[in-house]
């Protein structure tokens, strides 16, 4: 496959990616709606999100990322060399060691937090807030949903590894399913009646509700497919146990920094007030589109061609197809934005407002979302490097890279707390989220520097043409909607009022970027069009 035939593929395997991951995301706005008219964006809201960031903490540290990667490489060695029967019995052990694990870090993160809520100790007001009790309360109803989902990310890896995709992401969608479900009810007031601590319970239920199943129909699906752990044969073998976390370990060590940093992110926005952390998460949900939608699938499809061409050292084909995708994430990105950053008053306004979220909750997330819109494409952009090093196995410096981001990350947040440094107000949110830009920053320049240091072309020129060319084509458009008013929304108006008058704003900014890109011949619309409409697409 020549050089524009295999960016051609990457584009089109990364669409096709993008579909199941945009059934999940639509299906994540509407509980996002639904959460942000039951909870609304106060005590309640503040002490959920905490509380769930915590299992979600070991879920994505050691549930998905480091562990899955390590996993698939190494089943695939020992059935290579012993047998398919002999990967399900090493697979055994690692599930029984994993679970004693896993049981341990539930039993004493739940006990932790049971002992402080019962002392009461004296930390200060913030910390003594009803938000901070309520979430240590929530915490050990939340915490076995880890237990679960670390299973099941163990479960997706094999699945993965035996050709199996669709399942692993369709699973996902149960725990918006069984939200939605228990959010409609309590809403409609058939669950709690009223009471929103027991509301709160009801959700922490559904849950780990949806771990468990997810969990019982994902190993159905393993022994489906004739890949489940062999218990009855279950040894004594520690030597894939340290083989596994011999390759895994960096990538647990740059995982558990990146969730410690979302951790203390979302701890010290619950010190910070009542609409902190509520303002991030539903901004959060609204930015994680885009990304999810391009630069995950993207980043996947680019690990599965960078680690074929990293097996032939093929490094200038790799270096291709990075300068590829960097200037296509500037090319989408860019726009998305800008667009957040324009509308963002009406998104969060359409997603959110309704039932105990009111308007005034809206300017609370406004510097959140000004922010975060700024950080999109580096955010993007940073799906797209890591696989330029992980495909070759070089798993330090992006653990060097991230350390450092985290490190400056962390330092920043703390400024939030300093009423002399930044002013009490919706700015301290909006200083998180910034923090979390910055760091971003640091981090992307880094993997930068090392790969010119090992002199690796990344197209530093091109890509900046292509943000420079991307920004001037936008002018017109927002121009446009800034002189009409539609960046504004109407205080009082209906639902489907301010949805119409979004999406016509909308239309006219997508227009009249898409005009001046097609008068202006930009080479990133030919091959995205080319790519997903050509001939060789069709066939």
């Amino acid at each position: 496959m020549n050089e524009k035939d295999s960016n051609k593929s990457i584009t089109r395997h990364s669409f096709a990616m993008s579909i199941p991951t945009l059934a999940s995301r639509l299906l994540g706005l509407v509980r996002v709606k639904l959460e942000a008219s039951v909870l609304g964006a106060g005590e309640y809201a503040a002490a959920w999100y905490w509380a769930l960031s915590i299992p979600s903490l070991f879920r994505r540290t050691l549930g998905e990322g480091a562990l899955s990667g390590a996993l698939i490489p190494l089943l695939a060695e020992i059935e290579r060399e012993k047998g398919r029967e002999e990967t399900r019995q090493n697979l055994a052990v690692v599930f029984a060691v994993l679970g004693i694990v896993l049981a341990l870090i539930v039993v004493i993160t739940s006990g932790l937090a049971m002992l402080l809520f019962h002392l009461q100790l004296d930390l200060g007001q913030e910390w003594n807030s009803p938000r901070v009790q309520l979430g240590l309360r929530l915490v050990p109803i939340l915490m076995p949903y880890a237990f679960f989902m670390c299973l099941v990310g163990v479960i997706g890896a094999v699945l993965n590894y035996a050709r199996v995709f669709m399942l692993p992401a369709a699973g996902a969608l149960l725990l918006n399913i069984f939200m939605i479900s228990t959010l409609s009810a309590i809403q409609w007031g058939n669950l709690s009646h009223g009471d929103m601590q027991d509301a709160l319970e009801w959700l922490g239920w559904s849950v780990i509700m949806s771990g468990m199943v997810q969990f019982v129909l994902m190993y159905l699906a393993l022994a489906h497919y004739k890949h489940a752990p062999i218990f009855r044969k279950l040894k004594k073998n520690v030597g894939i146990i340290k083989r596994l976390w011999t390759l895994m370990i960096p990538g647990v060590i740059g995982g558990t920094a990146v969730q410690l940093s979302f951790f203390v992110d979302r701890t010290i926005a619950i010190k910070v007030g009542a609409q902190a952390v509520p303002s991030l998460s539903f901004v959060d949900r609204i930015i994680d589109i885009p990304i999810g939608l391009f630069a995950v699938s993207m980043g996947a499809v680019l690990m599965a061609s960078m680690s074929r061409s990293a097996a032939k050292g093929d490094i200038a084909k790799m270096s291709s197809e990075l300068v590829y995708s960097l200037r296509h994430v500037m090319f989408v990105c860019i726009p998305i934005a800008v667009a957040v950053i324009v509308f963002h008053r009406t998104f969060i306004w359409l997603i959110c407002v309704g039932g105990k979220y009111a308007e005034t909750d809206v300017k609370a997330a406004n510097a959140v979302a000004i922010f975060y819109g700024l950080g999109l494409p580096l955010f993007c952009t940073m799906k797209i490097i890591s696989p330029m090093f992980l495909a070759r196995k070089k798993v330090i410096p992006p653990l060097i890279a991230t350390s450092c981001a985290v490190t400056l990350n962390i330092i920043l947040d703390l400024l939030s707390l300093c009423d002399n440094i930044i002013p009490v107000g919706n700015m301290k949110q909006g200083w998180i989220a910034l923090a979390t830009v910055i760091s971003s920053v640091l981090n992307i320049s880094i993997l930068l520097c090392l790969l010119r240091k090992e002199g690796i072309f990344f197209g530093g020129k091109q890509v900046l043409t292509t943000a420079a060319r991307t920004i001037l084509a936008l002018l017109p458009g927002t121009a446009l909607v800034i002189l009409l008013g539609g960046c504004e929304f109407v205080s009082g108006a209906p639902w489907m009022t301010q949805f119409a008058r979004c999406a016509g704003f909308g239309a006219l900014f997508v227009s009249a970027y898409l005009a001046v890109v097609w008068i202006f011949k930009f080479p990133e619309f030919r091959e995205l069009f080319g790519a997903l409409f050509g001939r060789n697409a069709r066939e």
